[in-house]
């Protein structure tokens, strides 16, 4: 099902408030709503953990109504966001009788701090059904295709042709059996390295091909340093990636390292000189099998990319807004006072995929250079919750231990117990804590000290 984005959320909150767009970001949790309308698409081992649409819409819907997101209204805020998805989904919501109280109670539930389970899932399936009619049309996935960034001879640039059809085959026989109604196309390879004067420059020129892809396949007949800092910058976009080499060709030393750091599934391909379809064959299979596990990944590609924008957003735009406040020679002073190239922190401000492949320490760069907080979210942390209004364990455990070593009789622990659950149930923040022998004794001598 296709998800609420940040911005259909804002859009939401504003309704449910009364208030204007432009007021809505002040006044919720912005923090929770990311997480909010991320958690029904999460996924582990490659596989979603909520399938079905009732587990998907329950999700965000307790999410939404117990997550603290909107200062009032939080069962309706919740309920309108379900709304909202089965409306983007090609899907409408038929009504039967006794909804509207079978809706109440869940509300109550839901108020309660209590998640609904199973039952909710099962009444939101049976409620959202597909529209009639001919399914929307899906706009096109790139799965981005590449190489070692080596200069390749024409007969070099005729087999690589043949390894990306390859992969093309492979994809095919996924979309075969697994995604029919999916669209997907695949950008094929560069063959000429790419050129740059120095590293930043070509940082920026490989984001440039990458900042639009959901999928990262690298072939490397010839593994190089390139390739490996392709896979990285990659996976530093969260795009998942599978990078194929030949058995007997193995990735250096320097690029295994990056591998692994980055985490890329490297698989090797038996590659027969004699015989061209070997390697084409192997590859065919070997994408296949990634994708089974690697699809859902994928297809929540865009999402996570919109969802990093808009978190950068707010930082971003304090940047710019600095940036007007400055003057060249001293914009450039202050970047390099911070630390970071002046061609690189402008390839990361001004391009389209601003932000989107910045490392910590550049975005920490970034917040220095230009003085702006790097608080992305803008969020204000919360006071951390009282303690248990009761006494716990360990504090009768101390308590115990104290009985024993001073002897203290039972009446009087029994009244030391009296009191100290007394004050702890006092109104107001429960700071008082009783962990230690010395914080009972201090309880015991106050206790003597009445009249």
């Amino acid at each position: 099902m296709r998800l609420p984005d940040y911005e259909d959320s804002l859009d939401v909150a504003a309704k449910i408030l009364d208030v204007d767009r432009a007021e809505v970001e002040s006044m919720i949790k912005s923090e929770r709503l990311h997480q909010a309308i991320l958690k029904p698409a999460a996924c582990a081992g490659g596989a979603p953990l909520y399938r079905t649409r009732g587990e998907i819409l329950k999700c965000l819907f307790v999410s939404c109504s117990q997550d603290r997101i909107v200062p009032r209204r939080k069962v309706r805020f919740g309920w309108m966001m379900v709304q909202r998805t089965i409306q983007l989904s090609g899907y409408r919501w038929r009504p039967r009788r006794g909804d509207q109280d079978r809706l109440k109670e869940f509300g109550e539930q839901l108020t309660e701090g209590i998640d609904p389970g199973k039952p909710l899932a099962d009444w939101l399936e049976e409620r959202t059904q597909p529209l009639p009619g001919a399914a929307e049309e899906l706009p096109p996935r790139p799965l981005h295709v590449t190489s070692s960034m080596s200069n390749l001879t024409e007969e070099q640039a005729e087999r690589m042709a043949a390894l990306s059809n390859a992969v093309d085959d492979g994809l095919s026989k996924f979309l075969d059996a697994y995604c029919k109604p999916e669209a997907a196309r695949t950008l094929r390879p560069q063959v000429h390295p790419t050129i740059a004067v120095t590293d930043a420059a070509l940082h920026t020129k490989i984001e440039a091909r990458l900042h639009t892809a959901d999928g990262l396949i690298v072939l490397a007949p010839q593994p190089s340093w390139g390739s490996a800092m392709e896979v990285e910058i990659g996976l530093r976009g969260l795009i998942p990636t599978l990078f194929l080499h030949p058995a007997s060709c193995p990735p250096g030393k320097r690029a295994r390292i990056r591998l692994e750091a980055a985490q890329a599934t490297v698989l090797a391909f038996d590659d027969d000189p004699d015989d061209p379809k070997v390697a084409a064959t192997e590859i065919a299979e070997l994408v296949y099998h990634w994708l089974v596990g690697a699809h859902v990944a994928i297809l929540g590609m865009a999402r996570r990319r919109e969802s990093v924008n808009a978190r950068l957003s707010r930082f971003h735009r304090n940047i710019q807004l600095k940036r007007t406040q400055m003057g060249g020679a001293e914009e450039r002073k202050a970047l390099a006072a911070a630390g970071i190239a002046e061609a690189r922190a402008h390839a990361l401000i001004e391009e389209d995929w601003h932000l989107q492949f910045a490392s910590v320490t550049e975005l920490l760069a970034l917040s220095n250079a230009y003085a702006v907080p790097a608080n992305i979210d803008g969020i204000v942390h919360e006071p951390a919750g009282d303690r248990p209004p009761f006494l716990t364990d360990f504090e009768l455990d101390r308590l115990g231990e104290l009985v024993r070593i001073d002897r203290i009789p039972s009446v009087e622990t029994i009244e030391m117990v009296r009191v100290a659950q007394e004050e702890l149930a006092l109104p107001g923040r429960r700071r008082k804590e009783f962990t230690t022998l010395q914080s009972w004794r201090s309880l015991r001598a106050r206790i003597n000290r009445k009249p």
